[in-house]
């Protein structure tokens, strides 16, 4: 058994070493054939990067052709011809769209400081009305690409009647409110500055004029959003429509002692020697009543709504310049009084005394 197994280990070396043989003379063949039929060219980075440029073009192109959609074209002649609409020309609209929105936006803005300059516009109306002339200038310039690139407009018929079943079904309120902006702006009935009443507790002056609502701006700072159909629907009270005067008034009662005309006298001195109150038309004070416990005297004055005027704080600062120069001339305020007549029979004897300090109620 050793000897067999000898034997097998012997041939099985002598396998081995002719496939080893073998391989390494089949590795130099193959390197002497490869040297001389191949030859290997070397790239250079700027050739690397063109060939990389070429093939990023390419593909750039393939996706600039990439067809969006396909329509019919009559001819003259009544023929048809087919033609397609590439993701390039799309991309060419939304540019061209895009710039000629930014330019016209710049050109607005100057406009508009020059309108505010020269034809003495408030900032605020010439916002809104710039809001408005953009909105018109978009809808021109989409108009003018589609053309521009021949874009025919019946590609949109679908979504146009699309989009017209949904503005009759959802979107009523809008195209009220849309058009309602309008019919505002134009009427200038309410204007962006305007101190109005719209009812409910809600007023304010108006500070926007937008396309579906506007906003009142109340005395406490707040901002509503009202849609623009209100202002066509509701009765409005517009405090500053032809004129920015408001008549305000604040009542004050005296004592019956008191001298009526010298009480007119101070009010009236009062009034003119505030500041914010306007001369014309002048202040007025008018004895209103003989009340129950006092004289009761109401002074009206006239202030300007211009944003520097609070009505309120000026009636504030009345009623204290009331109360000092009526403290000076001793000028009682009234309180509520009572006379209690008793009446006794003759025989009946009453008699009133202080109680003792120590059985007086607290």
């Amino acid at each position: 058994p050793m000897a067999d197994l000898r034997a097998a280990l012997w041939l099985k070396q002598n396998f081995l070493q002719r496939v080893s043989q073998t391989t390494g003379d089949l590795r130099k063949s193959i390197s002497r054939w490869a040297d001389e039929n191949i030859v290997v060219t070397k790239k250079t980075v700027a050739m690397r990067f063109h060939e990389s440029l070429g093939y990023a073009w390419a593909k750039v192109q393939q996706a600039w052709n990439i067809e969006v959609s396909r329509y019919e074209e009559t001819t003259p002649t009544g023929g048809k011809i087919e033609r397609k609409i590439v993701l390039g020309t799309v991309i060419k609209a939304l540019l061209f769209f895009a710039i000629a929105y930014y330019l016209a936006s710049r050109l607005s803005r100057r406009l508009q400081g020059v309108v505010v300059r020269r034809i003495h516009m408030g900032e605020p109306q010439a916002n809104t009305l710039r809001t408005w002339l953009m909105i018109l200038v978009g809808f021109g310039l989409a108009v003018a690409t589609l053309n521009a690139l021949n874009i025919p407009l019946t590609l949109f018929a679908f979504f146009g009647g699309a989009l017209a079943i949904g503005l009759g079904f959802g979107t009523q309120t809008l195209i009220k409110n849309f058009i309602s902006g309008i019919i505002v702006l134009f009427e200038h009935r309410i204007r962006v500055g305007d101190v109005v009443d719209i009812g409910g507790g809600m007023a304010g002056s108006i500070t926007e004029i937008n396309t579906r609502s506007s906003v009142l701006r109340g005395a406490d700072g707040r901002e509503s959003l009202v849609p623009n159909s209100v202002f066509l629907e509701n009765t409005i009270t517009n405090l500053t429509l032809s004129n920015r005067a408001l008549r305000r008034f604040i009542l004050i009662g005296v004592d019956y002692l008191s001298s009526p005309q010298e009480i007119i006298t101070i009010l009236e001195e009062c009034a003119d020697r505030h500041g914010l109150v306007m001369k014309e038309p002048p202040p007025q004070v008018l004895l209103q009543d003989f009340a129950e416990n006092a004289l009761l005297f109401r002074l009206y004055f006239w202030v300007t709504l211009d944003g520097k005027a609070n009505p309120e704080l000026v009636e504030s600062d009345l009623r204290l310049m009331i109360g000092k120069r009526f403290a000076e001339a001793g000028i009682q305020f009234p309180f509520p009084q009572r006379d209690v007549h008793l009446k006794l029979d003759p025989d009946t004897r009453l008699n009133i005394s202080n109680p003792p300090a120590t059985e007086r109620p607290s």
